[in-house]
């Protein structure tokens, strides 16, 4: 695993979830699958001994324990120590061995020769690429054929399954487990930052226009995403003892049909009328007979259906997150899953609005009669699953099963981006109408890992003018960043989005303001198309940058106002109404994830401040200053010395010169200050 400064604590602790959903898979033992970990920055740490531990429970706790060093990138002396040390020397020769190297593959120095010595010692190499990796390198390491042996442990599930997928059809692994399968399905690479592609219900890892090999590993039933689900019951008194076995015998056969012993997902149990009462806290239960008698024994509370309160009451006190080690606490996603067969007795909007913004994800089954309820709780159709009549309810297994773990995959999870949205707070919106803007903000936000290492999220209104509500660097978690999105405040009078397009680039995407040198720029402007006639030059000016601009038009917006914002089609969301904006979160959040995938320029837009002219390096950039300024990034005054990059050293004549002269005015001060005392004395 690589552990230096280049990859990031963000992207170390993501590598160190793959390594977890990898091992999880295998069949752990003394006399089956060893598996060791070496960490490596700027010299190479055995983490953990290839015979330290001999089950799934202890090496998976070992791995998380495992601490982020930093330091530079020495693959190649990495290497060197799993040649010298990583496989024991009387090791049998009929056991395979293999190394998956966890990198960016942003290597200080070769590392060839030292891939080439352990792939000739018989090793097998899998390179599995971290944040935005250098491809080039890690395809030079890897075992050949380079396509079965390259991942991007962006997508984890991809990634794992693609390695298990290569692992069965060698001579590593003879047979498939029981219960998973192996089938082909044609499915299209487009590019190695984006190797997947839904084809039908399964998600292909690897492949070309052929026909490629798909290894599941698992059941498709089984909920194996990492996640926290809370399954919320109505028991009221309209819902009738009938209704409410019902929804018992649903759960018994979901749990039946999804929960297997090695599932990672922890999962609760809660049902409400009048008051809500916890049947089973989740992860009280972490085997299916537990599970099945927690729901036995649920008896209906009665009541009103109060499921608004209900929502607000889960949100508080459902999920009480207790620490997995001393210092790391248990972050997985939070669903709520709502079976109500009745209209709710109280006002639903706001209580489920304050779950999403608390970043709970809200999944909703029910009657079709009840479909507008539920919408209104999930704020998202997608995430909305209805029935006909009772008796097709059983039927729905797979499709909530779907639901609930694609809160696993949310959004651009792991993807680096500095994104800033732009809201028209102008009279054409309105007052009323820009909380729904804002609200889509938060709403959209959540669906992006930020912190520093990864997504950062910036925030500008305008009117006639453009205001900053916060810049990129501001916030390092999304849950600030729905806070602060309620600073942001309603301007009026009439709109200029070319003022605000101007402003983004000059300002808020610049190296001072918190945009980050190698990560890719999108902006989202969210307008009711008015005052778009002169956003034409400054929206071309951020694409010619580098910078991807998508454009949210809300009510009778004419297509050509906002192509001169997003210069084609397909950067566009056009919504009818404002109220309908939640309908069209995952739309825009896949729309951004795709563009921000794409490779990166360096040098556009341009990290040198105060005009600095950028150049590109083999390995990076470097930023030629103008006179007067100096810094890595051009950004600080040079005082009328000759402008340099800012971090080259004076040369030491200059220092002399420098200390001579501090000397002399140091003695020429004393000297002063003697006379000045003699005077007094005096």
């Amino acid at each position: 695993m690589d552990g230096s400064y280049s990859v990031g604590k963000g992207s170390f602790e993501r590598s160190k979830h793959y390594a977890i959903k990898l091992t999880q898979a295998l069949d752990i033992a003394a006399d089956k699958v060893r598996v060791g970990v070496i960490q490596f920055g700027s010299t190479a740490r055995l983490e953990i001994p290839l015979d330290a531990y001999t089950n799934k429970q202890d090496l998976k706790k070992h791995i998380k324990k495992i601490t982020y060093r930093g330091g530079s990138t020495q693959t190649s002396l990495a290497l060197k120590y799993v040649l010298r040390k990583g496989f024991p020397s009387n090791a049998n020769d009929t056991i395979p061995r293999i190394l998956i190297l966890l990198s960016d593959g942003r290597s200080q120095g070769a590392v060839q020769l030292a891939a080439n010595e352990l792939k000739q010692t018989g090793v097998t190499l899998f390179a599995v690429g971290l944040r935005y990796p250098r491809w080039d390198e890690l395809h030079e390491m890897a075992s050949t054929p380079t396509e079965s042996h390259v991942f991007f442990a962006e997508h984890f599930h991809d990634a794992v399954n693609g390695l298990y997928t290569t692992l069965t059809l060698s001579d590593v692994c003879t047979a498939v487990p029981s219960g998973c399968f192996m089938e082909s399905y044609a499915c299209e690479r487009k590019t190695l930052e984006t190797v997947k592609e839904l084809v039908g219900n399964f998600m292909c890892w690897k492949g070309s226009k052929a026909s490629t090999p798909y290894t599941s590993l698992s059941p498709a039933l089984n909920l194996d995403c990492s996640v926290d689900a809370l399954f919320l019951v109505e028991g009221s008194t309209a819902l009738t003892l009938e209704g409410f076995l019902r929804f018992k015998a649903f759960l018994k056969r979901f749990f039946q049909a999804t929960m297997a012993s090695s599932s990672p997902t922890k999962v609760g149990l809660a049902q409400f009328g009048d008051t809500v009462q916890m049947e089973a806290r989740v992860g009280q239960h972490r085997d299916l007979a537990g599970l099945l008698a927690a729901v036995e024994a649920m008896k209906p509370v009665g009541g009103r259906a109060l499921t608004g309160s209900a929502l607000k009451h889960i949100t508080m006190h459902g999920f009480q997150s207790t620490p997995v080690f001393a210092d790391v606490y248990d972050d997985l996603p939070r669903v709520v899953v709502v079976l109500s067969a009745t209209a709710s007795h109280d006002a639903v909007v706001e209580p489920a609005k304050y779950a999403r913004d608390r970043e709970v994800f809200l999944v909703a089954v029910g009657p079709e009669a009840l479909k507008v309820q539920m919408n209104n709780i999930t704020a998202n159709p997608q995430r909305t699953l209805t029935y006909q009549t009772p008796d097709k309810l059983p039927g729905k297994i797979p499709e909530l099963r779907t639901k609930i773990c694609s809160v696993d995959n949310q959004g651009c999870l792991g993807q680096a981006v500095d994104l800033v949205f732009v809201l028209d707070g102008s009279d054409g919106v309105g007052r009323d109408n820009f909380v729904h803007l804002t609200d889509f903000v938060r709403s959209t936000s959540v669906q992006f890992d930020v912190n520093r290492d990864v997504a950062q999220v910036g925030l500008v209104v305008y009117g006639r003018q453009p205001v900053t509500v916060f810049e990129l660097d501001t916030h390092d978690s999304g849950s600030a960043i729905l806070r602060a999105v309620g600073q942001a405040a309603f301007q009026g009078g009439a709109a200029s989005t070319g003022s605000a397009l101007l402003h983004v680039l000059a300002s808020s995407l610049t190296v001072g303001h918190g945009a980050r040198p190698g990560v890719n720029k999108a902006v989202v402007v969210l307008t009711d198309g008015s005052g778009a006639e002169d956003a034409a030059v400054p929206a071309r000016k951020l694409r010619d940058n580098g910078v991807a601009v998508f454009a949210v038009g809300i009510g009778d917006v004419q297509t050509d106002s906002l192509l001169k914002i997003t210069g084609g089609v397909e950067h566009m969301v056009t919504v009818p109404f404002y109220e309908d904006l939640k309908y069209f979160e995952d739309v825009l959040v896949q729309m951004v994830c795709a563009e921000v995938k794409k490779p990166v320029e360096l040098c556009r837009p341009n990290p040198c401040m105060n005009d600095g002219l950028c150049t590109l390096l083999q390995r990076g950039f470097r930023c030629e200053c103008r006179s007067g300024w100096e810094g890595p990034h051009c950004e600080t005054r040079s005082k009328g010395r000759v402008a340099n990059r800012g971090d080259q050293p004076k040369p030491a004549g200059m220092r002399r010169k420098d200390k001579k002269k501090n000397q002399k005015e140091l003695k020429q001060r004393y000297r002063e200050l003697r006379r000045r005392h003699a005077a007094r004395r005096q």
